[in-house]
């Protein structure tokens, strides 16, 4: 019996134990590292969620410059989690690992990293115009800031044309030249090191230019020694009024100077001369720039000899009415005053009953408006409202009128579409419908459902409750294509349609056996003999051999069914069909007989999606069918598969552009073509094959049906993202799911670095938070099996576009501003913050999310898109003829056919514009683009009415 040394029993057990414990191995720590200065990189960690059951007694950390730099390695203990490395090259290219280590052994060791030189952004980025072509920026550093080299900066009017500069690193301003006034500028700033580009800050302003001069410039002496100067504005944004006055004639070294505050239109004067005429020169200033002066002459009275005015004041105007337009507002109207004297504009005043001419509210209307609305009213208080007419020579006598404030309700308008709609065949009869009540915040008395085959036409319709939020409809035909319309109602209508398409679901293989025979049957009659004369016979033939074909592939276990085939063909045989078949006389074109010249165009698309680790689905597209992609006559496609890089293949049949295949070998890759079969002497060539493997089950599986659910603005400055999935297949539930995204062009290279979010295992959604706005982000989640098991990584990544956040700044109305200027301020800034109460993100085209093959982008609101249930996105629609199609319905179609285009070439987070249509095709008379709504005609143009989108229910079409 051989003998061993003590210490080599000693190694032996030692190798026993290391491996037993290698089962409960701990978790690499999660770790970053940045430089603290250029010769000095800081390594910050946090525990792995797994300890291998032992105690954290320390960490391991290697780093080394470049990828084949020497190796540095390091031990640390447990604790604190943080660490400096001195004495480095610098800012140098280096990488950075760690392990850990526990009472039980030591942990895998995590993947090299690079140390960070340039990761945030620079802070406090602010753009402010100093001129009507020049704008200072400033910005503060990036908190890690070590290694910076410089910045680089980018501005222009969109992000298709923007100019790009480079900065020295010791410069945190910096004054942009060659500007447009009146343009809207996008700004970028990166911190750079050594070719390497931080992240992104933004920065978004308006260059405005110099103001424009006041107008309506009029002067009223008090006294001989007095005056007071009044004028209109006409630019906002002011940030006061200069003037100089002085008798007529004398410099402007000679005139007195003043200024007064941008919200007072007037100026008192006084220490006038009596008699003398002067004059005064009023401009506008703001933060750019001062406008041209506006002049006034004028000539104050002398002290004893008034003379009485040339041109009469005016007369009272007439008819002083008051109209509650809404709890907190009002319309004060009147007609213009009698004769044909010069009328410089109007003064309208209002306040409570019995309020001294001094307490009432003053505003200056135009000489051309004869209406001015008021607002800050409460309901139930008296008021009085005074107008007058005024020229050069002074003010006309006073009209007034009193009312009481009335609550008015608004008028009830047609209700918004229903939102959140599913739609989806629960059996072969009947199709299940459900919406959102929760999203509904307007009067409402119920839902109406309309449905049939028709795209257009409403076939059948049915009424639903207001309180229900999903309807079943029944009695339908299994295997068919429906097109509902959902609509919600109330007395002023009923909303727009939300649209769905829904095939019902196939009947079972033993009832679709039964129909499948009965269609044969009904449609060919009894076989032929053999007495029958071949020219009349060989046409029957084919078509009955083609759909007891298709009955053979569906009805394995259908007896004779088999022999009915072999019957057919031997008699096909000995009439010599397959040789001879009866030739067309010139024109004609028997049935199932092809013509010498026709080409068979092979089936296109061809696609598979692994379903399990056993099947796949395959789908493809048919160019022949159109845009239904529906067979209706006796065609078929056979599929055939191997092994890849093996010669035997197997074949399949089927009626269906998809089809699945099951009993396949786990893990294993397999190759697969399509041909398309009309009959047997009419088939294509082969598709152009794909290969792909079905799922390991070593390695467990990916979750299932993984969607951007809803990409949203979460304030002013960030957006976030909502993502869902179903758990994997064959693996149960995980402990954890791992997110990761990461705005990175290159998001395919290993290298890139992805943030990460851990979900338990017993969730299927997660929330993004903090996105940049107008950034495109790719998203995945992988399922974590066990504490040291992870499940494959997903193929394709989820790819969505946050929205464009326009700047918002506070602007107040002017006290006088009229219609047409609120809705040009109101439309110049889009953002408002908070309206009633909630805040209001602004719609900037409709954001399409990620859906797998199993789920289609039916209808989108707002910001809000859903992944309906239901067949793969076909092929291209065809539009009807341009000359036959209305134009909305035009214009809808070319929209969903760029979007389908989109998608079939594997951008599935474009968007586009859809306008809204009639039933009949053409436009409805309310149109919304981006945050303003607008009126048209049925056929699309602009009646000029428009409003803002939160106030587009006050907009009358």
């Amino acid at each position: 019996m051989a003998s061993f040394p003590c210490n080599s029993l000693l190694l032996l057990t030692t190798l026993i134990a290391v491996l037993v414990s290698c089962d409960g191995r701990p978790n690499a720590p999660d770790f970053t590292s940045y430089f603290t200065s250029p010769t000095n990189l800081r390594v910050e960690w946090t525990p792995g969620t797994d300890d291998g059951g032992g105690t954290v007694n320390g960490y391991r950390l290697h780093y080394r410059l470049g990828s084949k730099g020497k190796m540095v390695k390091l031990k640390i203990p447990d604790s604190p989690l943080i660490y400096d490395i001195t004495g480095l090259q610098n800012c140098g290219d280096y990488f950075v690992r760690m392990a850990t280590t526990t009472t039980t052994g030591l942990s895998r060791y995590s993947s090299f990293a690079s140390a960070e030189k340039v990761a945030s952004a620079p802070k406090n980025l602010n753009v402010v115009a100093q001129s009507g072509t020049s704008a200072m920026v400033n910005w503060t550093p990036p908190s890690k800031s070590a290694c910076i080299g410089g910045y680089q900066l980018q501005y222009g009017p969109n992000e298709n044309s923007l100019n790009t500069m480079t900065l020295p690193a010791d410069l945190d301003q910096y004054i942009l030249g060659d500007l447009q006034s009146g343009t809207s500028y996008l700004l970028t700033l990166a911190a750079t090191s050594t070719g390497e580009v931080g992240e992104e800050a933004y920065a978004q302003w308006y260059q405005a230019g110099p103001p424009t001069a006041p107008t309506n410039i009029r002067a009223n002496p008090l006294s001989p020694q007095t005056a007071i100067i009044s004028w209109s504005p006409t630019s906002s944004g002011l940030t006061r009024y200069t003037y100089l006055y002085g008798p007529v004639g004398s410099p402007d070294s000679k005139l007195t100077q003043g200024h007064v505050e941008a919200s007072s239109m007037m100026v008192d004067l006084e220490g006038l001369d009596p008699g003398v005429e002067y004059v005064i020169k009023v401009s506008s200033v703001n933060s750019v720039g001062k406008s041209h002066p506006a002049s006034l002459l004028w000539s104050q009275p002398g002290p004893a000899t008034q003379k009485p005015p040339e041109i009469p004041l005016p007369a009272a105007p007439g008819q002083v009415s008051v109209q509650s337009t809404s709890p907190r507002s009002a319309v004060i109207t009147w007609t213009r005053p009698p004769g044909s004297i010069h009328i410089a504009g109007y003064i309208v005043g209002f306040g409570l009953t019995g309020a001294s001419q001094s307490e009432l509210m003053l505003r200056s209307v135009a000489s051309d408006q004869l209406a001015h609305e008021i607002e800050g009213l409460k309901v139930g208080t008296k008021y009085r409202a005074t107008v007058q007419a005024y020229n050069n020579d002074g003010d006309g006598p006073v009209a007034r009128a009193e009312w009481r404030q009335q609550d008015v309700p608004e008028q009830l308008s047609l209700p918004t579409q229903p939102r959140g709609v599913l739609a989806y065949s629960s059996s072969p009869s009947s199709i299940d419908i459900s919406w959102m009540l929760s999203e509904i915040t307007e009067p409402i008395s119920g839902f109406q459902v309309s449905y049939g085959t028709n795209p257009e036409a409403e076939e059948f319709r049915v009424e639903v409750e207001r309180e229900s939020d999903s309807v079943e409809i029944q009695d339908l035909k299994p295997d068919s294509l429906y097109y509902l319309k959902i609509y919600a109602i109330n007395a002023a209508g009923r909303s727009d349609a939300v649209r769905r398409s829904v095939q019902t679901l196939d009947l079972p293989p033993e009832e679709r056996c039964k129909h499948q025979q009965q269609q044969c049957t009904e449609q060919f009659g009894t076989l032929p003999s053999d007495e029958e004369d071949g020219n009349t016979v060989c046409p029957r033939i084919l078509q009955i051999l083609n759909c007891l074909q298709l009955l053979r592939d569906t009805c394995m276990h259908e007896d004779g069914y088999r022999g009915k085939v072999d019957t057919v063909r031997g008699t096909f045989l000995r009439k010599s069909c397959n040789r001879n078949p009866r030739s067309p006389a010139a024109g004609e074109v028997i049935p199932g007989v092809a013509a010498p010249t026709e080409v068979i165009e092979p089936p296109v698309n061809l696609q598979t999606t692994i379903v399990d680790t056993s099947t796949i689905r395959l789908s493809w597209t048919d160019s022949s069918l159109g845009h239904s992609q529906v067979v209706n006559d006796n065609r078929f496609y056979n599929i055939q598969y191997g092994v890849a890089g093996e010669e035997r293949k197997l074949n399949e049949r089927t009626r269906d552009t998809s089809y699945e295949i099951d009993d396949l070998l786990p893990g294993v890759s397999y190759e697969f073509t399509v041909q398309l079969i009309l009959d047997p002497q009419r088939r294509s060539a082969l598709s152009e094959p794909v290969v792909d493997a079905t799922r390991d089950p070593a390695q467990g599986g990916t979750p299932n049906r993984f969607t951007v659910l809803q990409v949203t603005v979460s304030s002013p400055t960030t957006a976030k993202a909502v993502l869902n999935w179903l758990p994997p297949p064959e693996t149960g539930s995980p402990k954890n799911y791992i997110v990761e995204y990461t705005d990175a062009e290159n998001f395919r290279d290993p290298s890139t670095v992805w943030e990460r979010m851990t979900i338990p295992g017993t969730q299927l959604s997660a929330v993004i938070d903090d996105l940049t706005s107008d950034q495109e982000y790719h998203a995945r989640v992988t399922a974590q099996i066990s504490s040291s098991e992870m499940g494959p990584l997903m193929a394709s990544p989820a790819t969505f576009t946050t929205p464009v956040i326009p700047p918002s700044p506070n602007v107040d109305k002017p006290c006088d501003e009229t219609e047409e200027q609120g809705v040009t301020r109101r439309v110049n800034f889009l953002w408002d913050g908070v309206v009633d109460g909630a805040q209001r993100p602004p719609l900037y085209g409709i954001p399409i999310p990620y859906c797998d093959d199993e789920y289609s982008v039916e209808e989108c609101h707002g910001l809000f898109c859903f992944c309906i249930p239901g067949k793969k996105p076909p092929a291209l629609r065809q539009p009807k003829c341009s000359a036959t199609v209305p134009p909305c319905r035009r214009e809808y179609t070319l929209a969903r056919q760029a979007l389908d285009e989109a998608r079939l070439n594997g951008m599935p987070a474009m968007s586009a514009m859809l306008p809204h249509c009639r039933d009949d095709g053409y436009y409805h008379p309310k149109q919304c683009s981006g945050t303003i709504c607008y009126c048209v005609t049925e056929n699309g143009a602009h009646t000029g009415q428009e409003r803002p989108m939160w106030e587009a229910a006050r907009l009358r079409c």
